[in-house]
């Protein structure tokens, strides 16, 4: 509930529907989400659609949304 609380308060950001590109992408295992989220973390363009994690806490992001996210912006 915490990111959809930041969306609605202007904190993060969203994408419409239609401006989604989305993709299927094939599960391998260097392209799991841990590996992804290690690799945008520094990107606060991309971070600024994703959930902030606190440290010590459960990171999860829905795999097809992280890379819908990824391959949107890039």
């Amino acid at each position: 509930m915490g990111f959809i609380r930041d969306i609605l308060s202007g904190k993060k950001k969203y994408f419409l529907r239609r401006e989604i590109f989305s993709l299927k992408v094939p599960a391998c295992p260097e392209l799991t989400v841990e590996n992804v989220m290690k690799q945008v973390k520094a990107h606060q363009q991309i971070m600024a659609y994703l959930p902030d994690f606190k440290d010590g806490a459960k990171n999860y992001v829905e795999r097809d949304f992280l890379f819908c996210v990824v391959n949107t912006i890039d």
